[in-house]
């Protein structure tokens, strides 16, 4: 198990990197040809089209992983095929019904839940998507949890290259079109990647149900109920819609509010899609070094979990909490650093690394925040992580309320600090709780701090050799010192030994 753990690890990595370069390119891109304006009304549409997203893959996916990853650990083969069968059958109910909801509601979400009637056609669009987006989460949950990421990290791969190469014809085919217009030739791009995705995954499980029919088991089978398929599908399906509605609620607000104190609408839109569109995708970037260990924790600790494997689960988390503030702490001093360079160079912005100097510190937050939320759903706290989301939800839009109309975007900028911090805190609260652990301060905190500090002294160095005025190539010089230094110290003193310790350890 542990070589096709480091191997699966390896593939998603690389394949996570790739992606996530090119989805950085793609936002480059569109905001060269949207505007920072355009933008705005891009991250509208997504909040909007996030609503019936949850409605239609919501729980789906975990689903998948978990009773997938239970039948497969009692070696019942014929179980599984039924299993995905219902799953499957489920995912394209979904998907038609989260559809059809959006495309009749288009305008009426547009206008009176995101304020901007503009949106409506992009909806629209994106709503023929959805059908295909839920099967294929159905067929993926079972792939992770089978680990075999191949099919996975194959099909995701076609779908940003279709996505990319039908978004730029598109653009470039509607060059000096009207900005609306342009951000609902995006979506098409979406949808159509969505389709070539779920098809490629259809193609995928179709072999994969003909190697398990050959081996069907005499014993038998014991397939998970309606009952215990709800039972770990509403929870996480629930939490996803209620928190994508409040998140959509929030999105339309934020706008709203800060048009009350900027005096235009269109300023408005410019500064949430410069904070949101474009300085958020650039700090959750090195994200992708973490998301491998997002992907493949859930199945593992289910596994752990279901055997009641205390030692197992402590190790991983451990391990995993390690790597995540290794990484983190690093990306956080990085770009709250070098955020005006990084804006310059990526999207030629300056108000973009301002937003990226203001948010730089509560990286760690974040990343931390994301990897917790898997464990959680791992071991069965759904309900403590949706409990936590819906008072920090709350919080966010009674603030967003009270301090976006007197200090603008900084006080959207301060919210968005501060509700990561919290729900990152409550959820490492209960996580640790439940697995009876302690914040391991040296290994997880003091020690990559301590390289972190190395590091930064590394890259004082570098600069002093470089003029003061010459951003980019102090960002290149000084920063990729910093970035290797920190690297070459990490690696030994931190990061080896957990990588050590899955080749010598199951988990």
């Amino acid at each position: 198990m542990t070589n096709i753990y480091l191997k699966n690890a390896a593939i998603l990595t690389a394949a996570s990197l790739v992606l996530r370069a090119a989805g950085m390119g793609l936002r480059v891109l569109l905001a060269a040809h949207l505007g920072s304006e355009g933008m705005g009304l891009y991250q509208l549409v997504f909040t909007a089209y996030g609503v019936c997203i949850a409605m239609a893959v919501g729980g789906l996916s975990v689903a998948s992983t978990r009773l997938s990853a239970q039948a497969l650990a009692q070696n019942d083969r014929r179980g599984v095929c039924r299993l995905m069968q219902r799953l499957i059958g489920m995912g394209a109910v979904l998907g038609c019904t989260a559809a059809a909801v959006q495309y009749l509601l288009a305008n009426v979400l547009a206008r009176w839940l995101l304020g901007d009637l503009r949106a409506a056609a992009a909806l629209q669009i994106l709503a023929f998507s959805l059908p295909f987006m839920a099967v294929g989460a159905a067929i993926r949950g079972y792939f992770m949890a089978a680990r075999n990421v191949r099919p996975n990290v194959a099909a995701q791969l076609a779908e940003q290259a279709v996505r990319i190469a039908v978004i730029v014809f598109l653009l470039h085919t509607a060059t000096g079109a009207e900005m609306p217009r342009m951000v609902a030739l995006v979506t098409m791009g979406n949808t159509l990647s969505e389709a070539i995705s779920c098809l490629w995954m259809l193609c995928f499980w179709r072999g994969e149900k003909r190697a398990l029919q050959k081996s069907f088991s005499a014993l038998p089978t014991c397939v998970p109920g309606w009952g215990k398929v709800m039972e770990v599908f509403l929870p996480v399906e629930g939490n996803r819609l209620v928190s994508s509605l409040l998140r959509t609620a929030e999105t339309s607000l934020v706008p709203a509010c800060l048009a009350l104190y900027a005096g235009s609408r269109s300023m408005a839109l410019s500064q949430f899609g410069a904070l949101r569109g474009m300085a958020m995708p650039l700090l959750t970037f090195p994200f992708s070094f973490l998301a491998t260990l997002s992907g493949l924790l859930m199945p593992e600790i289910a596994r752990a979990h279901t055997a009641q494997n205390k030692s197992a689960l402590q190790s991983l988390v451990g391990r995993t909490m390690a790597v995540t503030l290794g990484i983190s702490l690093f990306a956080g001093a990085f770009f709250t650093l070098w955020a005006v360079p990084l804006a310059q160079l990526i999207y030629r912005d300056a108000e973009v690394g301002q937003y990226l100097a203001w948010l730089g510190p509560i990286v760690p937050f974040m990343y931390l925040e994301s990897m917790v939320d898997g464990i959680m759903k791992g071991i069965g706290e759904q309900l403590a992580s949706f409990r936590y989301e819906m008072l920090n939800s709350a919080l966010r839009l009674s603030a967003i309320l009270f301090l976006l109309p007197r200090f603008g975007i900084a006080g959207y900028a301060a919210i968005v600090a501060a509700s990561n911090v919290f729900t990152c805190l409550l959820n490492l609260r209960r996580m640790l709780q439940v697995l009876q652990m302690r914040f391991c301060w040296g290994e997880w905190l003091v020690r990559p701090g301590l390289i972190l500090l190395a590091s930064l002294l590394v890259c004082m160095a570098a600069q002093g050799s470089i003029p003061s005025a010459d951003h980019i190539r102090r960002l290149f010089v000084a920063g990729g010192a910093m970035a290797l230094s920190y690297a070459a110290l990490l690696w030994p003193l931190c990061l080896r030994r957990h990588f050590a310790a899955l080749q010598n350890k199951k988990v």
